[in-house]
């Protein structure tokens, strides 16, 4: 009886679903945003001394995309 409160094993997802790229391209700039909210960061990247990337690997492709900020898109490498 207390099994019926058990989710479901959750779906295996496709890499190559866009909604997945997507999601985790929308991780991975909230991520640098997270960090850019660290004194430390910001006091580095304000002197110049630290510069931040944000790169998404595709498995299934073996590419590896950076946010550009001017296009505000993932390009790949």
């Amino acid at each position: 009886d207390w099994l019926a409160h058990a989710a479901d094993e959750p779906k295996p997802c496709d890499p190559a679903d866009p909604t997945v790229a997507e999601a985790v391209q929308h991780h991975v700039l909230a991520q640098l945003l997270r960090l850019r909210s660290y004194p430390c960061v910001e006091k580095r990247l304000a002197e110049g001394r630290l510069r931040m990337h944000g790169w998404y690997y595709e498995v299934h492709t073996g590419l590896v995309r950076q946010h550009r900020a001017d296009t505000d898109a993932f390009e790949t490498l």
